[in-house]
C-alpha cells in the first residue's frame, strides 16, 4: 500500500480490487454485489490516523444529522476530513455532523444506535460514526426547485452557491447563487455588479446564456431567466423582482417589482406593479414591455442610435433608458476623468441618483410567489 494511503484507508483497497477484478472478461453476480458494496462504502467513508496511532474508519450517512442536543461542540472546518480528525484526539467524540456548504462542523458525545429519535433528517449534512452500517441510513439529496423552496425546507441558511431543479429545464439542475437573507430569503441573483472585475459589454450570445462568475459578477443568462420565469406552476406562482443599488458613498436603495418574466425569442420584459415601500424611486417601469438589446441585436425603439452600443451595456433599451444595470462601471473618483457623457454609459438609475452620479454596486433578483 503506497505511503498516502493510510490517509483513504478501505477506499484504496477498495480500488485496488475494483481495477483488477474489472481485468476479468466477465463478473458473476455474486462477486458484483459485494463489490459494488464496497464501492458505495469508498463514497462514505473517512479514515483518520493521529501521532502513529492506529487509523480509525468512521462511516457516514449523507443527508443526516444527529441533533444538536448531543453536540458539545460546534466550530468551523475546512472539510470533513478535519472534523473528523478533531473528533479522533478527543475522547468525548462519539460521532460528529459535518456542513459542507457551510463549513460546520459538529462533535457530539453520543450515536445514530444510542439515540435513534434524535437521528433525523437534514439535507446537505453528513453524520459520521465508527458504526459500518450507518452508511446504510443515508438519504437521497432533495431536489429543490428554487432558493425559497430550499430556504421553506429549513436545512439551508447560508447564501451561497448551490444547484437547483427548475420546472422547465427538463429535470436538468442549474447552479445559482441563492440569497437566503435578504428580505426573508430565498433570492436567486441574476444580476450582479461590484467591482468591474467583468467586462458587460457583451454580444447576444453572451448575454443569452449567461457570464461571470456565480459568487462575483455575473449575468445568469436570458435563456436562464426565460425557463425559469416561464416555466408551469399554476396561476398561483409568480415571480418577484428585486433591484439593488449602492452608490459611490455607501448609500443604498432597493426597487421591488410584482410578476417579472421574460418571454419571446428576444426576451420582453413583463414586470408587474412597483412596490411603494421602495427606495429607489421606479426607473425601471420605463423599461416594461420592451424586449433585449445588444451590440449586435438592436431592438431598441430609437431611431438615432444603436442604444446598447452608445451606452457600451445591453438591457431592455426604449428610447434609450432610465435605468441600466449593465452599463460601464464608473469607479470611485473616475467622474471627473471620464466626463458627464461617459459618466452616463455607466450604471444608471435616474430615479435616485442623478445621471452623472453613477451606481457603484448593483445586484437583480427573483424569488417565486405564490398566492
Amino acid at each position: 500500500m503506497p505511503p498516502h494511503s493510510r490517509h483513504i484507508g478501505l477506499a484504496y483497497y477498495t480500488d485496488f480490487l475494483l481495477i483488477n477484478q474489472f481485468k476479468m472478461k466477465s463478473v458473476s453476480t455474486e462477486t458484483l454485489v459485494p463489490l459494488l458494496a464496497l464501492m458505495f462504502m469508498q463514497m462514505n467513508v473517512v479514515t483518520t490516523t493521529h501521532c502513529g496511532s492506529t487509523a480509525q474508519t468512521m462511516y457516514s450517512a449523507e443527508n443526516r444529522a444527529l441533533m444538536t442536543k448531543h453536540t458539545y461542540e460546534t466550530k468551523f472546518s475546512p472539510n470533513r476530513v478535519r472534523c473528523a480528525r478533531d473528533c479522533s484526539v478527543d475522547t468525548r467524540c462519539k460521532s460528529f455532523n459535518y456542513a459542507k456548504a457551510s463549513a460546520v462542523c459538529e462533535l457530539n458525545n453520543s450515536t445514530r444506535s444510542e439515540h435513534p429519535g434524535y437521528f433525523t433528517e437534514h439535507q446537505n449534512s453528513m453524520y459520521f460514526d465508527h458504526d459500518v452500517a450507518t452508511s446504510l441510513f443515508s438519504l437521497p439529496m432533495a431536489r429543490y426547485s428554487s432558493c425559497s423552496m430550499m430556504l421553506d425546507a429549513g436545512y439551508y441558511k447560508t447564501s451561497g452557491v448551490y444547484t437547483i431543479y427548475p420546472d422547465g429545464f427538463s429535470g436538468g439542475p442549474l447552479r445559482v447563487y441563492c440569497d437566503l437573507e435578504s428580505d426573508g430569503g430565498g433570492w436567486i441573483v441574476v444580476q450582479r455588479r461590484q467591482d468591474g472585475s467583468v467586462d458587460f459589454y457583451q454580444d447576444w450570445a453572451q448575454y443569452k446564456f449567461g457570464f461571470g462568475d456565480m459568487s462575483g459578477e455575473l449575468w445568469l443568462g436570458n435563456d436562464n431567466l426565460l425557463k425559469l420565469t416561464s416555466s408551469s406552476g399554476g396561476d398561483d406562482l409568480t415571480w418577484e423582482l428585486r433591484m439593488e443599488l449602492q452608490d459611490r458613498d455607501g448609500n443604498s436603495a432597493f426597487a421591488k417589482y410584482t410578476d417579472f418574466k421574460i418571454s419571446g425569442e428576444n426576451y420582453t420584459l413583463d414586470i408587474g406593479e412597483y412596490d411603494v415601500r421602495s427606495t429607489a424611486g421606479d426607473s425601471f417601469g420605463y423599461h416594461r414591455g420592451r424586449p433585449f438589446s445588444t451590440k449586435d441585436n438592436d431592438n431598441d425603439d430609437s431611431e438615432l442610435v444603436n442604444c446598447a452600443q452608445d451606452r457600451k451595456g445591453a438591457w431592455w433599451f426604449g428610447s434609450c433608458l432610465h435605468s441600466h444595470f449593465n452599463g460601464e462601471h464608473i469607479g470611485v473618483g473616475q467622474e471627473s476623468t471620464v466626463g458627464l457623457y461617459q459618466v452616463k454609459k455607466g450604471i444608471v438609475w435616474y430615479n435616485w441618483l442623478e445621471q452623472c452620479a453613477p451606481v457603484q454596486k448593483c445586484t437583480m433578483k427573483i424569488r417565486q410567489k405564490f398566492f
